[in-house]
């Protein structure tokens, strides 16, 4: 489900109801690309609140590990995938009662003492081999959020562009390639905001 819809408040500088059909689209378009740039390359998350499945870690040999998908709003339960010198695979699966979280960093602990009954209580070394099921996202979206994909919008858009970057491929080569430079061209506080959405490499310790 997208984020920002095209009657949206924020997007009234464009004037949407006004445009030209062919406008509507690529403010449309414009809207799908500007959402997935922002999620999947800027801030290193999804931003709706939604349920991942099996979502698939490599193990820290830590006690805990960091989700993708901020705040992290529970977890349903965990597999720990350990494999043998013959290649051999076997999967325990760990309750959510298990592990304490800390939602807005998306930390994931064994609790204290787990390492006399759960696997040492760490999350076991290995590529891939940590398969987390939890909610993370924001419910609701909290409006500055729409707020800056709209601005995004806005600056992006340009009625000259419009013919032959209306399809979503085409569009998005386009778009990518300006996306950095045109965050770049943002007041600094509109800068800040964005950059305060952004997830960063988080220290096992």
């Amino acid at each position: 489900m997208p984020i920002l819809t095209t009657t949206s408040p924020y997007l009234q500088p464009l004037d949407y109801d006004n445009l030209l059909s062919s406008e509507q689209a690529y403010v449309a378009a414009l809207i799908t690309v500007a959402e997935e740039y922002l999620q999947d390359r800027f801030w290193n998350r999804q931003i709706a609140a939604a349920t991942y499945t099996d979502e698939k870690y490599d193990g820290t040999g830590e006690p805990q590990i960091f989700v993708k998908n901020l705040p992290l709003n529970s977890v349903t339960d965990i597999d720990i995938v350990a494999t043998s010198f013959t290649g051999t695979s076997t999967t325990t699966t760990y309750a959510a009662t298990k592990f304490d979280i800390q939602t807005n960093i998306g930390k994931i602990r064994f609790k204290p003492g787990s390492f006399l009954t759960e696997c040492g209580g760490i999350f076991t070394h290995g590529f891939q081999n940590i398969h987390i099921t939890y909610n993370g996202g924001f419910s609701p979206v909290p409006e500055t959020i729409k707020l800056l994909i709209a601005k995004f919008v806005i600056h992006a858009y340009n009625p000259g562009l419009e013919e032959g970057l209306i399809e979503k491929e085409k569009l998005g080569e386009y778009f990518y390639s300006k996306a950095v430079e045109l965050i770049q061209k943002f007041p600094f506080a509109d800068k800040k905001l964005f950059d305060s959405y952004k997830i960063r490499r988080i220290p096992s310790y």
